[in-house]
């Protein structure tokens, strides 16, 4: 029997195989329960890999079937077959190779050959085999086996099937792309579609989440906007942004270097997050890794920990949450509609944050910053903006539209974070809403907060309006339209008006995402903006906005 080479299966990790050949030898041995049966039959409709990887299996399972029996040859089998589930390549009969009429091994064949009769009219099988043995354009001829003259049939010289390179070594490959739907990527050097397999080079993810699975079973999240270097199995350099990893005993040894440092894991789940100004923070979610920063000693965090190198900023050392930096461009009015942002007239705009430790971190005034946290209750913000409504005439309001900038926050990981809902609420009291300063603006003299609740105080606010962010966005325009928020304004007493921001949902572990929008002072993103068409006059009619 000629021994051709085994399809590739480099998309399957250790344990894949294993759970794999697991269930195919119950297969094969008809021992297979319904449901197990039906995860197998699953698993090989969806996955062409998997199929590969079964018809390889099974075709050695029949080949080691038929062949005579010898001393022993049971536990050679096995030694086969495990080292086929660990990688090895599979033998495979040439067309018009003959079968002895009748195994002289009649058990296990005849178990084999029942197991493939009682799934012969299975759609996976007919997938299988149509992986298996279609026709390779590129596939070398087959080698010449030896012959047994007194059997007539073609048998392999070496039972053991041959060791084949590990997927680190194909083509300098060490790890597969995952979970990259929807990514917006920029400047990569790799390859960024879905699945792709993946050598050293620059991955440059400018929206959304993906995913990096290592061949050593390291998993790690990229947090856009992130620019992160592949070097080897082992090794990454993030030049900027944020990652996640999640590192088994099997890749112990794992090492993110930043700018500013470097982080090496002894068997944990970990983040690391690299700014543009000289700073980088790693919060530690169970396990334990050793900090090595390029300035000062090294330090080993266990457990839950995080630790901030490099050059803090004031936020940064209190808060644990480094900057990584970000500025989209702001974007126009549109015509038809007035336009009134918080920076006009008595506007304005901030952010709260819940008091750590006695005192109140309230900085960043270039963002609003907006987190709901059960997990760390210390990190929940809202946001609060103020519109000067003098000279309009409420009135006539047709139509209202809050939008707002998202911008990167670059604080926390959004890996942790799912989609996410927030809630616009307006102060209904206007002298309560009035009553506030950016400056001086705190979580407990906040208008109308509630000092150990999400939402702010019923009696005093009504909900105007909800969006949503999905995960791992952090730039998008956003616009909030509703009959409820030009009805307030339409009923409007006061020449000022204050709407408070919340993000409803929780994140799932300590150090998730805040969200950011940009405020009055951001450098280049356009603030938060109230847009009102208004009833036109015959001295002033306005066009309408669609």
């Amino acid at each position: 029997m000629s021994q051709s080479p085994r399809p590739s299966t480099a998309g399957l990790s250790t344990a894949d195989r294993q759970q794999l050949a697991e269930w195919l030898s119950l297969m094969l041995e008809q021992r297979i329960d319904p449901a197990t049966r039906d995860l197998l039959e699953q698993r090989l409709r969806d996955d062409s890999t998997a199929r590969r990887f079964a018809a390889g299996y099974v075709q050695l399972h029949i080949d080691l079937s038929s062949m005579p029996s010898t001393a022993g040859s049971g536990d050679a089998d096995d030694s086969a077959m495990l080292a086929f589930s660990q990688q090895a390549p599979a033998p495979r009969l040439e067309s018009g190779s003959a079968r002895p009429s009748t195994p002289t091994r009649s058990s296990p064949a005849l178990r084999a050959v029942a197991g493939l009769v009682a799934i012969a009219a299975s759609v996976t099988l007919l997938l299988l085999a149509q992986d298996h043995f279609a026709p390779t354009p590129d596939r070398p001829p087959a080698t010449p086996a030896s012959t047994s003259p007194n059997q007539g049939q073609t048998i392999p010289t070496d039972l053991t099937p041959p060791e084949v390179p590990a997927p680190t070594a194909e083509a300098g490959h060490f790890a597969t792309l995952i979970e990259a739907g929807g990514c917006s990527w920029a400047g990569s050097e790799l390859p960024t579609l879905d699945g792709s397999r993946l050598g050293a080079g620059l991955l440059d993810l400018r929206e959304g989440i993906a995913s990096v699975s290592f061949d050593n079973g390291a998993e790690m999240s990229l947090e856009a906007p992130v620019r992160i270097r592949l070097e080897d199995v082992l090794n990454v350099a993030v030049e900027s942004g944020a990652v996640m990893l999640d590192v088994p005993e099997s890749a112990i040894g794992f090492t993110v270097t930043t700018p500013q440092g470097r982080v090496v894991d002894f068997g944990t789940r970990f983040g690391v997050t690299a700014g543009p100004n000289g700073q980088a923070h790693v919060v530690l979610f169970e396990g334990e890794v050793e900090v090595e920063p390029l300035e000062g000693e090294s330090r080993r965090l266990v457990g839950s920990a995080s630790h901030h190198f490099g050059k803090a900023t004031p936020e940064t050392a209190r808060g644990g949450e480094p900057d990584r930096g970000d500025s989209p461009e702001a974007i126009d009015t549109p015509p038809g509609w007035t336009s009134i942002t918080t920076a006009i007239g008595s506007g304005r705009d901030t952010f709260v944050r819940r008091p750590r430790l006695g005192h109140v971190d309230h900085d960043r005034q270039s963002m609003i910053l907006v987190k709901h946290s059960t997990v760390n209750p210390t990190d929940e913000r809202k946001g609060y903006l103020a519109f000067d409504l003098s000279g309009i005439d409420l009135d006539r309001v047709i139509e209202a539209e809050l939008t707002l900038q998202q911008v990167p926050s670059s604080l926390g990981h959004a890996s942790v974070v799912p989609d996410s809902v927030f809630a616009i609420y307006a102060v209904t009291e206007p002298a309560v809403g009035g009553d506030w300063a950016e400056s001086g603006l705190t979580w407990d003299t906040a208008p109308a907060n509630l000092q150990d609740e999400r939402d702010p105080d019923p009696s005093m606010t009504s909900l105007v309006g909800t969006f949503e962010i999905g995960r791992g966005q952090n730039h998008q325009r956003i616009r909030i339209a509703t009959p409820e928020l030009a009805a307030l304004l339409r009923e409007w007493p006061a020449e000022e008006i204050t709407l408070i921001l919340v993000r409803e949902t929780d994140e799932l572990d300590r150090a998730g995402l805040v969200h950011a929008f940009a405020s009055r002072r951001h450098p280049h993103a356009a603030p938060p903006e109230l847009r009102l068409r208004l009833e036109p006059t015959e001295s002033s009619p306005v066009a309408r906005f669609n």
